[in-house]
C-alpha cells in the first residue's frame, strides 16, 4: 500500500512539472489515468476513469487569468476512490444498499 502511494505521488509530481515547466501534455487525464491504473492493478478501469475525465475537459478552454483546475490531481483521487471502493463492495451490493437507504 505504501509503495502504491509512493508511485501515485511519483506520477502527480511528473505531471504537475509537465505541466509548469514542459507542457508535453502527459499531465492530461487520458494519460494520468493508465498510469495510475497500472499501479493499482487494474489498467482498464484507470484507462476508463481517465477517458471519462479527458471527456469532461475536452470542451474547457482557459481564458485569460482564470485559475486552471487541477485535473491530474482529480483524477487520482477519483481512481484511488474507484479501486477501493472495488475492492470493499461489488457494484450490485454497493447499488443495492443505496436503494435501501443504508
Amino acid at each position: 500500500m505504501f509503495i502504491q502511494a509512493l508511485l501515485v505521488a511519483l506520477i502527480v509530481a511528473v505531471a504537475f512539472n509537465d505541466r509548469v515547466f514542459l507542457h508535453t501534455f502527459m499531465y492530461r487525464p487520458i494519460v494520468i489515468g493508465p498510469l495510475v491504473g497500472l499501479v493499482f492493478g487494474n489498467l482498464n478501469i484507470g484507462l476508463q476513469v481517465g477517458v471519462a475525465v479527458e471527456l469532461m475537459f475536452l470542451a474547457v478552454i482557459w481564458v485569460g487569468t482564470l485559475h486552471v483546475l487541477q485535473d491530474h490531481q482529480k483524477l487520482v483521487l477519483q481512481q484511488h476512490f474507484q479501486f477501493h471502493s472495488l475492492d470493499k463492495f461489488s457494484v450490485k451490493q454497493s447499488s443495492l444498499q443505496f436503494m435501501s437507504g443504508q
